[in-house]
């Protein structure tokens, strides 16, 4: 094939990965926690992310924020998937939307861990165990307040499940490295305060 004939799908897949970034970059739990007169970056961890904002703004804001997180993850994702009939693309662009989550353009490339955006990118690539195991996790999350055991339990559940239901391996494992990105990212942040 030649290059010609790979360009408008080079391009469509390009133009998805600005999506996904731009989308990612969206500063929803800067801009929630701002509504409500807290600057989020000085207050508890400093880090904008839903976590933060659930523990020092509020449940209920806490919790838009996290679905908004995600939902920033799943949306590019699941619309390059359905249109290009990939999941290796999906995941490039759910991975760009991660990358703008982490450091976004609005603030001045100063973002959040990304564990809500994993979870969207995970739940737009497998469904399926995601239906399953995303239930019971929310719930634990709002009665345990503890991101870092519920997002464990939950992330190690739908890996789990995944591959019960003999899910393609190699994806699985793109998406079971996601989270230990955020992580790492997470941990990133706390050293440079």
């Amino acid at each position: 094939m030649f290059l010609h004939e790979r360009s408008p799908r080079l391009m469509t897949t390009l133009l998805f990965v600005l999506l996904g970034y731009s989308l990612g970059s969206i500063p929803i739990a800067y801009l929630s926690a701002k509504a409500r007169g807290t600057d989020i970056f000085q207050v508890g961890t400093g880090n904008p992310g839903a976590a933060n904002v659930f523990r020092e703004v509020g449940r209920g804001v806490g919790s838009l924020v996290l679905l908004g997180d995600a939902l920033k993850g799943a949306l590019p994702v699941a619309g390059s998937v359905l249109f290009s009939e990939s999941y290796w693309i999906g995941w490039a662009v759910g991975f760009a939307a991660l990358v703008g989550h982490w450091f976004p353009l609005w603030l001045k490339f100063r973002g959040g861990a990304g564990l809500a955006t994993s979870i969207g990118i995970g739940v737009a690539l497998l469904p399926v165990p995601a239906a399953i195991v995303l239930p019971p996790s929310l719930v634990l999350w709002y009665l345990w307040r503890n991101t870092a055991y519920v997002a464990s339990i939950g992330y190690l559940s739908f890996i789990i499940l995944a591959v019960l239901l003999r899910e393609p391996p190699l994806l699985i494992f793109m998406i079971a490295v996601l989270p230990g990105f955020a992580l790492a990212r997470q941990e990133l942040m706390q050293r440079q305060q």
